[in-house]
C-alpha cells in the first residue's frame, strides 16, 4: 500500500514537471507516504502512531503538502 501511494505521488510529480522531478526522489515520496499513513485515523479513530504511543496527538494531516508541488517562501519585507 505504501509503495503504491509513493509511486502514484512520484509519477504525478514527474508528469507535472518532467525536467525537474526524477526517480531519485523515491525515498522522499516513500517517507511522505509513510508519514501520511501514520497520521490517518483507522476504524478505531486513532492513527497507527497513536496506537503505538498510547497518546492522542494533534491532527497532523493539515501539515502535509502535495509532493512535487511548487512552494514559495514569502518574506515580510516584500
Amino acid at each position: 500500500m505504501l509503495t503504491e501511494w509513493a509511486q502514484t505521488m512520484l509519477m504525478h510529480a514527474i508528469y507535472q514537471w518532467p525536467n525537474i522531478i526524477t526517480a531519485e526522489l523515491w525515498p522522499f515520496t516513500l517517507k511522505l507516504a509513510t508519514d501520511i499513513h501514520n497520521a490517518l485515523p483507522t476504524d478505531t479513530g486513532l492513527s497507527p502512531e497513536e496506537n503505538v504511543t498510547g497518546r492522542k496527538s494533534r491532527n497532523k494531516l493539515k501539515d502535509f503538502h502535495m509532493f512535487g508541488g511548487l512552494e514559495f517562501v514569502l518574506e515580510a519585507a516584500l
